[in-house]
């Protein structure tokens, strides 16, 4: 088995175009911007 050398940077971009485009199409699509959301329950601070 040889070891195969990825190039972060080269693939997170890849990535984020990908990303990018299926954003765009769902948003064309359904009309809405795809969010992030956290729901916390209590206080305890390690939760965060």
């Amino acid at each position: 088995m040889s070891a195969t050398i990825m190039d972060g940077k080269a693939v997170a971009k890849t990535m984020q175009g990908e990303l990018d485009a299926a954003v765009a199409e769902f948003k064309a699509a359904s009309g809405v911007t795809p969010t992030i959301a956290v729901v916390r329950a209590g206080e305890d601070p390690g939760s965060v």
